[in-house]
């Protein structure tokens, strides 16, 4: 048993049988359970490749129990994205296999009464936050979004606003109205003058300050602590 230790580039240092026992049993616990989980993505259409980079990135998958991933995939799959889309989306948020199921389906419905399937699916790709958040936050947000900021909804759903805080899409809008870089955009132009509001929320504080509000750091975390304080008034 010691020799599968020094295959492995363990300590020449000789283990206790028990120990060596022990582990060597938790090794091929975990190759079945990998297996399993293998064969469980493989039905559902990912490849070797694809199966690796996911266990790479969330390694806890293969302590997921069958049921639960099964009942999972399926939940995912009867969203009808297509099996390209439904693999695309896993590989980016691997995560999205931990999901409740009946989250996942509740989210769904909620926003394909109100957006296309494509946009939902850009939705669920660019801001998985969301799963995190009530119908009535998300419903805050995309009304910010579309009656403060103005923003069409194409621009929203293409980035990752909705998977921020409101208080965090607020906050950047207003310092940008403030130095007088947001402008309320003219529903005749065919193009914005304003950022992209995917560089506005995604940006770190450094970023947002420097490069799309033009002010320095320090006065960006100055506004920053004089706008809690005036929500806290």
């Amino acid at each position: 048993m010691v020799s599968v230790f020094y295959s492995r580039n363990f300590s020449n240092k000789v283990l206790p049988n028990s120990a060596v026992n022990h582990n060597y049993c938790l090794e091929a616990n975990n190759n079945i359970e990998r297996q399993e989980i293998e064969s469980i993505l493989f039905r559902y259409g990912f490849n070797s490749e694809n199966i690796n980079k996911i266990i790479n990135a969330s390694p806890d998958i293969i302590k997921v129990s069958k049921e639960n991933l099964l009942i999972n995939l399926n939940s995912w799959l009867q969203c009808q994205f297509g099996e390209k889309q439904l693999i695309t989306l896993i590989l980016r948020h691997p995560n999205l296999l931990f999901v409740n199921s009946k989250r996942i389906n509740k989210l769904y419905s909620f926003l394909l009464s109100k957006y296309t399937k494509n946009y939902t699916y850009k939705i669920f790709f660019n801001s998985p936050q969301l799963l995190m958040d009530s119908e009535s936050t998300i419903e805050e947000k995309f009304s910010y979004l579309e009656n403060e900021m103005m923003v069409p909804k194409a621009e929203i759903v293409n980035s990752t606003a909705l998977g921020c805080s409101l208080y965090h899409i607020k906050e950047r809008h207003e310092i940008l109205k403030r130095v007088g870089i947001y402008k309320l955009p003219n529903k005749k132009a065919i193009d914005s003058v304003n950022p992209r509001l995917d560089l506005i929320m995604s940006s770190t504080d450094k970023q947002f300050a420097n490069k799309v509000a033009g002010i320095s750091l320090l006065e960006y975390e100055v506004f920053q602590q004089l706008f809690k304080n005036e929500l806290e008034d």
